[in-house]
C-alpha cells in the first residue's frame, strides 16, 4: 500500500473524477472515492475504494470505517470537492426546503466530514484541499447560495488552519472548467449569462484533467 492516500468527495463527475483519474494514471497512491452515485469502473484496481456518500443525507455514513484500512498511511489528503450550484435564482425566490438542502450539501456535510477527518486521523500527516471558487469573494447575480456557501467553506478552512497548525490546509480556486456545472450555468437564466457563454465560445474553459494536475501536483 502507498504511504499516501487521497480521499475525494464528488469523484464520479467533473473535477472530482478528473482528480481520481489523474491519481490512478499518474501516481501509485491510494484513492478513496466518496460520491452520491459512485461508478466503480476501476473496480479491479486495488488502489481505489468506492463509498456511497450522499451529502444531502449523511445518514449512517461512517468515515471511521472508510478510513480504517488506511490509517497506517503516513499522509492522508482530504479533497473537499463535491458541490452543487442549483438553485440559481434571485433572493426571495427560494423555498425553505431549497435553502436547507443546499447548505446541507455545500456546507454542513463537508464540515462534518472535515471535522471527523481531523478527529479520526491522529497518526498521519494530514492535508485538506478545499475546492473553492472566485464566487467566494465576488457577488454574482442569482448566485447568492453558491457565493455564500463557498465563502463559508473558505473561512471554515482558514480557521481550521489556525486551530490545527500541523494540518496543511489550502483553499484552491481551480478557475472556470469545462464541466457539466458550466453547461448547466449556460442553460440557466442568470444576469451574467453572456459572460459564461462567451468563455465557452472563445475556448477559455480549462480542461478538468489539466486542473486536476495543477491542484494535486504539490501533494504528490
Amino acid at each position: 500500500m502507498s504511504s499516501k492516500c487521497f480521499i475525494i468527495t464528488g469523484a464520479s463527475t467533473g473535477l472530482g473524477k478528473a482528480m481520481k483519474d489523474y491519481l490512478l494514471s499518474s501516481t501509485a497512491h491510494q484513492v478513496i472515492s466518496l460520491s452520491r452515485k459512485p461508478e466503480p469502473t476501476d473496480e479491479q484496481n486495488a488502489r481505489i475504494s468506492y463509498h456511497c456518500c450522499d451529502l444531502n443525507d449523511l445518514g449512517d455514513f461512517d468515515l471511521t470505517q472508510v478510513l480504517k484500512p488506511y490509517l497506517d498511511c503516513e499522509e492522508l489528503v482530504l479533497v473537499n470537492n463535491a458541490a452543487t450550484i442549483h438553485p440559481l435564482d434571485a433572493v426571495g425566490k427560494f423555498t425553505r426546503e431549497d435553502l436547507e438542502s443546499y447548505f446541507r450539501i455545500n456546507v454542513s456535510a463537508p464540515i462534518c466530514l472535515m471535522n471527523d477527518f481531523v478527529t479520526l486521523a491522529q497518526q498521519a500527516k494530514l492535508y485538506i484541499i478545499n475546492i473553492s471558487s472566485g464566487a467566494a469573494n465576488r457577488a454574482i447575480g442569482h448566485w447568492s447560495l453558491y457565493c455564500s456557501a463557498k465563502a463559508a467553506m473558505q473561512m471554515f478552512c482558514d480557521v481550521l488552519a489556525v486551530d490545527h497548525s500541523s494540518i496543511a490546509v489550502a483553499n484552491i480556486d481551480p478557475g472556470v472548467l469545462d464541466t457539466q456545472m458550466q453547461r448547466e450555468i449556460r442553460s440557466s437564466d442568470i444576469p451574467d449569462l453572456e459572460v459564461f457563454s462567451g468563455l465557452a465560445e472563445n475556448n477559455q474553459l480549462k480542461k478538468p484533467l489539466d486542473a486536476a494536475g495543477d491542484i494535486l501536483a504539490p501533494y504528490l
